[in-house]
């Protein structure tokens, strides 16, 4: 939840269907749920610092990408009770198994909480905002989605599919899947060769 809270939302101009009373109240309800505790709160905190703790042990590069997301405080990492979370090995390396067993330890709490404020809120915020408002909240996730580099969705996709799916569902130039693809993109991304389900895909030989 750390990771989350940690992106601001946008400054909404004078005039804006954000700015609203009703708006404001959902909202208002809304920070007041996200600062409840939950069952999975800890387990989404514990499980970002494993991942960071994870990359840094990574070769290092210098096109390595900085991650958007600000580094947890001191006081944030004592707040985490690791020892709850066994699974997650500080001292060893990266073991998709267990990363596997921890996820699945909350992922269905998580996936039914999602799944309630989706089901109850998005009436209530879409009603209040209207067409307008809808428009604004489009054009500033695609400047958020914007600061992200574009390769790293690239290769996450393609690392994740079969490369059957992957050329029917992104019919891409041949320059950019045989040479750009496997020659300067995938070797910003090297966690996919080692942790996704079709690294092959990165390859020169695996995107014929």
């Amino acid at each position: 939840m750390a990771v989350i809270q940690s992106h601001p939302l946008p400054a909404h101009p004078a005039g804006s269907p954000f700015l609203v009373t009703e708006y404001k109240e959902i909202m208002i309800h809304l920070k007041k749920m996200a600062e409840g505790p939950r069952p999975f709160d800890q387990a989404l905190d514990a499980t970002w610092l494993y991942l960071r703790a994870c990359q840094a042990k990574l070769p290092s590069s210098p096109q390595t990408l900085k991650s958007p997301v600000p580094p947890p405080t001191p006081e944030f990492e004592q707040s985490i009770k690791l020892s709850s979370f066994p699974q997650l090995d500080f001292t060893k390396p990266f073991n998709v198994q267990s990363f596997r067993n921890h996820i699945d330890g909350f992922i269905l709490p998580l996936t039914r909480h999602l799944r309630s404020e989706i089901d109850t809120l998005t009436p209530d915020l879409m009603d209040t905002i209207g067409v307008e408002g809808e428009k604004e909240v489009r054009t500033w996730l695609i400047k958020h989605l914007r600061s992200y580099d574009p390769s790293w969705f690239l290769c996450s996709t393609f690392a994740s599919v079969p490369i059957v799916k992957c050329k029917q569902l992104l019919q891409l130039p041949l320059f950019v899947r045989r040479l750009l693809l496997p020659f300067v993109l995938a070797p910003k991304f090297r966690g996919y060769w080692l942790y996704a389900p079709y690294p092959e895909n990165l390859t020169f030989s695996g995107t014929a």
